[in-house]
C-alpha cells in the first residue's frame, strides 16, 4: 500500500500525515473480504483507494477498482479544487 496526502498542499507541512491509501487487490484477496459494489456484485481486481491515517483502520469504503495507481490518486483527489473554494 502506498500512502498519499488527500491535498497536496499537506505534503510540506511538518504537522500533517497522510491521509489515504491506494493499494492493488487480486480477485483472490476480494473474494476473501467479500467486497460488494453498489449493484450487488464481487468487485474487480485492480487499484483502490480509502481515507486511512497512517498504522489506523480505514476510514472509508474502498474505491475502485482503477486501471492505475494514479488513475486512483487521481479520483480519490477529484473534486477537492471545488471544496478549497468553498472554504469546506
Amino acid at each position: 500500500m502506498s500512502q498519499h496526502y488527500l491535498y497536496e498542499s499537506d505534503e510540506d507541512s511538518p504537522t500533517r500525515l497522510p491521509s489515504l491509501e491506494v493499494f492493488w487487490m487480486s480477485a483472490e484477496e476480494i473474494a476473501g473480504f467479500d467486497w460488494i459494489d453498489g449493484d450487488g456484485e464481487l468487485m474487480g481486481p485492480g487499484w483502490y483507494w480509502w481515507t486511512c491515517l497512517p498504522g489506523c483502520l480505514p476510514d472509508s469504503d474502498p474505491f475502485g477498482p482503477y486501471d492505475s495507481e494514479d488513475a486512483a490518486l487521481l479520483d480519490a483527489r477529484e473534486g477537492l479544487e471545488d471544496l478549497e473554494d468553498d472554504g469546506t
